[in-house]
């Protein structure tokens, strides 16, 4: 079950002094199994920016994992939507069964226009404040090792997280890696780092290849490793959306798996 839960502005947040207002009428709390239960957080990073995180929680976890959708980066307006798109809204419970406190990420309320977030805005100095917040909020419930994942566009956001984020984060993992990352300060990441792709990947932006020439990149990182993929199906008809070898199609539990695996082997 999701809810959508204000904390407030962050400073707020970050001392965890502000009361939860529930806004569709449901009672929840954040200080249940982990201190976090599921439904969404909605809070204020930047001045007139309102970022929202879809949580979902797990019976013991062991990480909590923050997930950067591609494409725009913009989640459905209504919390219980069914048949989210892509591979990580699409497989975020799924990373919750793995044991994973799981974090969707929305786009600001700054960047919900038609395109969403730019790719200006996620390799940018607000967008790596935002990700700090969330990080800063979710531990402050569970003072687990925290994971950030993108997927597509999303990669280059969790790469700025790791690049430039002023809250340590433990690890990153990049699947269908945008060659825009090839651009950042890679030589900054000082944490475990995983590259996915998929061998058949037709998207022009993630070309296969380029998980080898990010992970080269990573020197400070202790652990760069890249892992392809292949098989699943088609039945999208864009390279670079869903239903394709671009989002692991047919094959998305596998995936899933796989990073989870590296997650738990590179959590302190």
């Amino acid at each position: 079950m999701n809810r959508w839960i204000v904390i407030g502005a962050v400073s707020a947040a970050l001392l965890g002094c502000q009361p939860a207002t529930i806004l569709d009428g449901r009672s929840g709390s954040l200080d249940g199994r982990s201190g976090i239960s599921s439904g969404a957080l909605s809070m204020e990073p930047r001045p007139g920016a309102t970022v929202r995180v879809r949580v979902y929680d797990t019976a013991s976890p062991v990480a909590i994992a923050v997930l950067f959708m591609g494409g725009s980066g913009k989640l459905p307006l209504q919390a219980n939507a069914p048949d989210l798109p892509g591979f990580l809204a699409g497989n975020a419970e799924r990373f919750a069964a793995h044991g994973f406190i799981t974090a969707l990420v929305d786009a600001p309320s700054d960047q919900q226009g038609p395109e969403g977030m730019s790719l200006q805005f996620r390799a940018g100095p607000d967008h790596a404040a935002d990700t700090d917040a969330v990080v800063a909020r979710l531990k402050l419930g569970a003072d687990l090792p925290v994971w950030v994942i993108g997927v597509s566009l999303g990669t280059v956001s969790a790469a700025n997280a790791a690049v430039n984020g002023r809250h340590p984060i433990d690890g990153v993992v990049l699947a269908s890696s945008s060659i825009a990352i090839t651009r950042m300060n890679l030589a900054n990441v000082t944490t475990p780092a995983l590259m996915v792709a998929h061998e058949d990947d037709g998207c022009r932006g993630t070309p296969p290849q380029g998980a080898r020439e990010i992970a080269r990149a990573l020197t400070g990182a202790p652990v760069a490793e890249v892992e392809f993929f292949s098989g699943g199906r088609t039945d999208g008809r864009n390279p670079c959306h869903p239903g394709t070898p671009h989002t692991f199609h047919g094959i998305q539990e596998t995936v899933v798996a796989f990073i989870a695996e590296f997650i738990k082997a590179h959590s302190n």
